[in-house]
């Protein structure tokens, strides 16, 4: 449950290097992924950025507003989970446009619990009736399935390629790893299509389901690629980053950049997790929150 909530906030697809080559590199690569799949607990930190490029030209000042806040997206994650007890807790931000804010995440088993930092809100999140909660932050397990093998068989022995040994810096202390890269090369274009039609497919996560929202990757030109991930001694994979670059053929959209980093750390460690003791006169429903922070729930709903 802590993945999904934690990567499908950005569900366009970029999940999927998460989960997943002796000179075997490829047969050792893929160790490593169910390797550290395996892992019971730990801490992961992540950041993403995500910049979309618009032409405005003959637009109104109220369309140009929109492009502009859509433009720019960050995100900031500290996570700590624990498998054998189901329960996790998320400290992010997120920032869009100009518009930033602050959001702790818990969950144990099927119930998430969200404080929204900036209102000293508590909302609670229903996995079992996504739509009438945040159905847009919610990913399938059958999605991360099929997004994970796809992922896997786009990867084989003669793009993968293992590199020189890296210090990585993590907040638990500096790291020895192998450097691993992959270089779809001239198939990213296909990957992503494949990736955003799993996506499309899964009707929980709501906002892709919107009519107005369509990419059509004939239109896209991968300007560059780039994923490689960073394993320890012991065989897990302690850092990934995933980059890159589309131009599109379009009349106001012309492509997007985007980066993801992620580190984990405290592999194994005891995570101290609580979930806030809340009254129920303590929780509120989106559309109070809609009512106190409009900019804010545009970005959450």
């Amino acid at each position: 449950m802590y993945k999904k909530f934690t990567i499908s906030i950005l569900t366009l697809l970029f999940i999927i290097t998460f989960t997943g080559c002796s000179e075997n590199v490829y047969e050792d690569y893929l160790s490593s992924i169910e390797k550290t799949n395996s892992i019971k607990q730990a801490r992961q930190e992540m950041k993403i950025d995500m910049t979309l490029d618009f032409d405005t030209t003959g637009l109104s000042e109220k369309e140009v507003e929109g492009f502009e806040l859509a433009s720019d997206f960050q995100f900031l994650g500290s996570l700590k989970y624990n498998t054998d007890q189901n329960i996790f807790e998320n400290n992010i931000y997120l920032k869009m446009g100009s518009i930033g804010f602050d959001v702790d995440v818990f969950g144990q088993d099927d119930e998430i619990l969200v404080k929204l930092v900036n209102l000293g809100k508590y909302f609670k999140i229903d996995t079992k009736n996504p739509d009438e909660s945040l159905g847009q932050f919610n990913i399938s397990d059958d999605t991360m399935r099929r997004l994970n093998t796809l992922w896997q068989t786009y990867i084989n022995e003669n793009n993968i390629f293992k590199g020189e040994n890296i210090l990585i810096d993590t907040p638990s202390g500096v790291v020895k790893s192998k450097k691993y890269s992959i270089e779809l090369d001239d198939n990213a274009n296909q990957f992503i299509q494949d990736a955003i039609s799993i996506i499309h497919e899964d009707q929980s996560i709501t906002w892709f389901q919107n009519e107005d929202f369509s990419f059509d990757m004939s239109k896209a030109t991968i300007d560059y690629f780039i994923s490689e991930s960073y394993v320890d001694k012991d065989g897990y994979i302690v850092k990934e980053q995933i980059t890159f670059k589309t131009t599109y053929d379009d009349q106001y959209f012309k492509g997007f950049a985007f980066s993801m980093e992620t580190l984990l750390h405290d592999i194994g460690s005891n995570q101290d997790i609580s979930i806030p003791d809340v009254e129920d006169f303590e929780l509120f429903d989106l559309d109070e929150i809609s009512k106190e922070s409009p900019e804010l729930f545009q970005l959450i709903k």
